[in-house]
């Protein structure tokens, strides 16, 4: 179930793209930390501190502006309904992901998420009209094969540290932290620039003072939700 509730969010986020900037779209996802405590209060009972609910409302604000500074907000409502319904499900995900671990030991777990994950993206090809279209842009997608193998490996290792934190505390503040992705890729692409700049992306240097105060918001959203200041 956890692994369908991922694979089924993701569908409607790459619709959402279809609609809307890709910033705007990023941007959406940040309403998992505002759908997730409420929902984990009603459905389980669970309350946060109120310094924990401000680090949250940090995060989401700043990851936010984050993803809107270089977007114009001209995407059209129907990629906000598609990705309120990814935000559902990925939410939905979160819960049933944490039911799972406090069930049965971590490895476990995990592994049977992925092999769900695995499962539920894989069923698609059963159908004969995909299998065509797949085939028809392979000679595309061959040179892109080795890429996209160690993406996916780098993308497995982060669901796995994902996860660990998940079973060991609150969803709510996982997907709290999980929020300030925006700030890490700056600090990545800003720091290749200077470095290498044949790796780092030009446009991190744009507004760079404003990128750093909302670096620092971020810490400080951070530091909250982990009880660092507390």
């Amino acid at each position: 179930m956890a692994g369908a509730l991922v694979q089924v969010s993701q569908a409607f986020y790459f619709q959402a793209l279809e609609y809307s900037e890709a910033g705007i779209v990023a941007a959406y996802w940040n309403m998992v930390p505002v759908i997730l405590p409420v929902t984990s209060y009603f459905l389980l009972g669970q309350s946060l501190s109120i310094p924990h609910y401000i680090g949250i409302a940090i995060l989401v604000v700043v990851s936010a502006a984050f993803c809107l500074l270089e977007s114009r907000f001209n995407g059209q409502i129907r990629s906000f309904y598609l990705m309120i319904i990814a935000c559902l499900l990925q939410t939905a995900f979160f819960l049933v992901n944490k039911a799972l671990f406090d069930h049965c030991p971590f490895f476990i777990g995990f592994l049977l998420v992925t092999l769900g994950i695995i499962i539920s993206g894989s069923i698609p090809l059963l159908f004969p009209k995909i299998r065509k279209t797949f085939a028809g842009n392979m000679a595309t997608l061959k040179p892109a094969i080795p890429m996209l193998v160690g993406i996916e490996v780098i993308n497995l290792v982060a669901y796995f540290f994902s996860q660990r934190a998940i079973s060991l505390g609150a969803p709510s503040l996982v997907a709290a932290v999980e929020s300030s992705i925006p700030a890490y890729t700056f600090v990545i692409s800003a720091a290749l620039f200077a470095l290498i700049p044949r790796l780092g992306d030009p446009r991190a240097k744009e507004r760079l003072w404003l990128k750093l105060l909302l670096v620092g918001a971020m810490a400080i959203g951070v530091g909250l939700v982990s009880d660092r200041f507390v």
